[in-house]
């Protein structure tokens, strides 16, 4: 049996659930373990970055009794995309020879998949890190990225393949932690995403492995919280849920006070534009109106000075 050990804290990481559903689209035995005994390793900060989570998640399975009877050392690795290789080694995990060749039909997507996910959720990391400093120009930038990479796969999801039923293919699964992780815990909002929102929807609602993985999940962690007399301790939810929202209240509070700025910056102090060009002769011509000034102003003096004076005579009159 294949066990998926993490601190309790983690719980929600879609590390976590992309190897639970990867384990359980393979048909392969598996279990949560969370470790409540890491509370002492509490979130410092409210913006914890994801890729901080993945070096505390462990897979590994029971092996085969090595030479001499004495037990073989556990495979163990950190990260989901690493347990397809696990089916490659000599261990006796269920159906390894179908497994193997679904594997071997499906690697190449699954693998393009995880990169795609990988991107996301490192675009996600950014927006939290720059959450972190509260600078609004970065989080700006680094929002925009985040909702460009997410169109951009909105734009290649293909929901009708979902849509006809059976067993999904292992590229599923790291596209939908990642996309559970930013709807759930980041309140990430769907409206300009249609197909993702559908892809998303329609995984909730109708795959027995989804279902049964989120069974696992809550049970697991409903046995935690049984068997713990301490202050609550098991983090069902990301502990700065909501991030994305605060993302867009910076942006909008941003985007006032640029406006006003602005506002302010061509106006000034002493008052619209207009206003002042009214005050130098001319409304919005001050040019135009200081040259028909110095004109009529010639040519008064030249009158003055009587048909015959000296400069008179050469003037045409």
């Amino acid at each position: 049996m294949f066990a998926v050990k993490c601190p309790s804290q983690l719980a929600w990481h879609p590390a976590v659930h992309h190897s639970l559903l990867l384990l359980r689209g393979l048909r392969q035995p598996h279990t949560l373990l969370l470790d409540a005994g890491d509370q002492g390793h509490a979130l410092a900060d409210a913006h914890q970055l994801l890729y901080e989570g993945e070096g505390k998640l462990s897979i590994a399975w029971a092996a085969a009794a090595g030479s001499g009877g004495a037990p073989a050392p556990l495979p163990v690795v950190h990260q989901p995309e690493h347990i397809a290789f696990l089916f490659q080694m000599d261990a006796p995990v269920a159906d390894r020879a179908a497994v193997q060749a679904q594997l071997h039909a499906e690697l190449p997507d699954y693998l393009d998949a995880c990169v795609v996910a990988a991107h996301v959720l490192r675009a996600t990391d950014a927006l939290l890190l720059a959450l972190q400093g509260g600078a609004p120009e970065l989080v700006r930038r680094t929002n925009a990225a985040l909702l460009d990479a997410l169109a951009r796969l909105d734009d290649a999801m293909d929901v009708a393949d979902l849509a006809k039923g059976g067993d999904l293919p292992a590229s599923t699964w790291p596209l939908f932690a990642a996309l559970q992780f930013l709807i759930e815990e980041g309140g990430l909002l769907t409206s300009s995403l249609p197909r993702l929102r559908a892809a998303y929807d329609t995984l909730r609602r109708e795959s027995p492995a989804v279902r049964l993985h989120h069974q696992l999940v809550e049970r697991t962690l409903r046995e935690l919280g049984a068997g713990t007399t301490a202050a609550p301790a098991v983090a069902v939810a990301y502990p700065h849920r909501g991030f994305l929202h605060e993302a867009q209240r910076l942006l909008s509070a941003y985007t006032s006070s640029v406006q006003e700025s602005v506002e302010r910056g061509v106006v000034g102090e002493r008052g619209p534009p207009a206003g002042r060009h009214g005050r130098m002769g001319g409304a919005g011509r001050p040019g135009a109106a200081a040259v028909d000034d110095a004109a009529h102003a010639a040519e008064a003096a030249v009158r003055r000075r009587g048909r015959h004076g000296c400069c008179a005579c050469c003037l045409p009159l």
